[in-house]
């Protein structure tokens, strides 16, 4: 009834009071008792954030835009990270009061499940490998394994197996 109010439920645009419900979106992460969100086919370029939390409301104020298309999310001990077809993005701070900054150009990831988190790092696939990332500095996974390795006593290097571990953060 337009007699009762002109603002449409949940009072869309209001700072304190917008409870507008998730967007469509084919990434999550949870940082900081923040929900973010991305891969809205409609606008791929935009990164949702829920409110401090309140992972179920998301204000339609609560967006950050890219250059281009958003393909990956993870986060590190220092922040959270966003890639795009083209760089890496560090958002750090706190809710609503994040800072945004282009990190490395250059490189990006190839998809939705080309990123994630380790225990202490993030990683991402380009186009050129797999990368590892703190928010500091990247490196390609192969010279980190190569490192090791030429560190090993190779006179048993025959007996050696490698494995992942996301729980020790280690290859």
């Amino acid at each position: 009834d337009a007699a009762l109010s002109t603002e449409s439920p949940p009072e869309l645009g209001r700072e304190v009071f917008d409870h507008s419900p998730p967007p469509n979106a084919g990434m999550m992460l949870i940082w900081k008792r923040t929900a973010f969100m991305a891969g809205d086919p409609l606008n791929p370029n935009v990164l949702y954030f829920s409110r401090f939390d309140f992972p179920e409301a998301f204000p339609a104020l609560n967006t950050i835009e890219f250059d281009e298309r958003i393909t990956g999310m993870f986060k590190t001990y220092i922040g959270l990270c966003v890639v795009t077809e083209t760089a890496y993005w560090r958002i750090l701070n706190d809710n609503p009061d994040y800072t945004v900054d282009r990190a490395v150009n250059g490189m990006g990831c190839v998809g939705m499940r080309g990123a994630g988190s380790g225990r202490e790092m993030g990683w991402a696939v380009d186009r050129d490998g797999f990368r590892l990332y703190d928010l500091r500095t990247t490196i390609k996974a192969s010279e980190v394994i190569r490192d090791r390795v030429d560190a090993f006593n190779k006179v048993n290097l025959q007996e050696s197996h490698v494995a992942h571990s996301r729980k020790d953060n280690a290859i």
